[in-house]
């Protein structure tokens, strides 16, 4: 699983333990923690939090870039799709959720899910389903509408009646 790590790269040691504490150990638990060779990681701040939360590390190996392979696949994606996003160097920091959000809710060919879904297990709550999809119940007919609406719309009738004799 790839966990944003907003901001890990221009931080140091604390700043990844905190980023690793709240964005992956609270939300998801980790058995073990797959990382690069990269002295964030290396840490003192790292390898004690590891050990407290009884979390094994495995360090990736220079001589077998392969290892790596799909996590460089996932950052071209990722650097793909702030090209065709970013209007501005500013802009891309602000885009990496969004981008991070599409990648988490797309369907996994091989899983036949998205990682949202192997997660959480359930669908992800899309605003395309709300605007596109139309609701399960909606009534075949005008008259089957209009009859489902009567009782209702009654009720809502009497209550106004009501209220207007009270302001009286």
């Amino acid at each position: 699983m790839c966990i944003n790590l907003r901001g890990s790269f221009y931080n140091y040691n604390e700043k990844t333990a905190d980023l690793l504490y709240h964005n992956l150990f609270m939300m998801f638990g980790a058995r073990t923690l797959l990382s690069n060779r990269e002295s964030a990681f290396k840490s003192s701040f790292v390898k004690t939090l590891c050990s407290q939360l009884g979390t094994s590390q495995i360090f990736t190996s220079s001589r077998h870039p392969q290892i790596n392979s799909k996590a460089e696949s996932f950052n071209k994606n990722i650097l793909d799709s702030l090209r065709t996003r970013c209007n501005s160097d500013k802009d891309w920091l602000s885009l990496l959720s969004t981008i991070a959000f599409s990648f988490r809710t797309t369907v996994v060919k091989s899983l036949g899910v998205s990682p949202y879904n192997v997660v959480f297990n359930r669908k992800p709550h899309l605003v395309v389903d709300e605007l596109l999809l139309l609701p399960e119940n909606l009534p075949k007919t005008a008259k089957a509408y209009f009859d489902a609406m009567k009782p209702k719309l009654e009720i809502l009738r009497e209550t106004v009646r009501q209220n207007q004799i009270q302001s009286h």
